[in-house]
């Protein structure tokens, strides 16, 4: 799953040196989004939804998956994970991929042979470009 998300980024991104992913996510328990889903009676965890998402794992129903702000976070997560330990197979020589969201508020660097964080105020400046 993740290995088929990272391959139809990069490669729909072939005229680009830079590529930049954003994951939103809800970290804050009364946000918005988590209120609206209280007013309209859904849960922010379903019970039907998994709990803990694994690398081999087969989502039957995403839809019920992705109402599931935990799981959607654990989503994320595995893609990052997944970039950083296969950048050298993902990432083209000469490519960056900025990745946000997967690691909370920590920022990826990405290329073919490196993984580094950068600092917050690099990941603005980065953004604004």
């Amino acid at each position: 799953m993740a290995s088929s998300f990272w391959k139809h980024i990069v490669d729909k991104s072939d005229g680009s040196p830079c590529i930049h992913v954003v994951f939103d996510n809800y970290f804050i328990e009364g946000s918005i989004k988590s209120q609206t889903r209280e007013r309209r009676g859904e849960q922010l965890t379903p019970s039907n939804a998994p709990s803990h998402l694994q690398p081999n794992m087969t989502v039957t129903d995403w839809k019920k998956c992705l109402t599931s702000c935990s799981s959607k976070r654990e989503i994320t997560h595995l893609y990052t994970k997944h970039i950083a330990s296969h950048a050298i197979y993902i990432v083209k020589p000469g490519k960056v991929v900025i990745e946000s969201g997967g690691f909370g508020i920590q920022t990826l660097k990405v290329t073919h042979d490196c993984v580094s964080y950068v600092k917050a105020v690099c990941a603005l400046n980065i953004f604004l470009l």
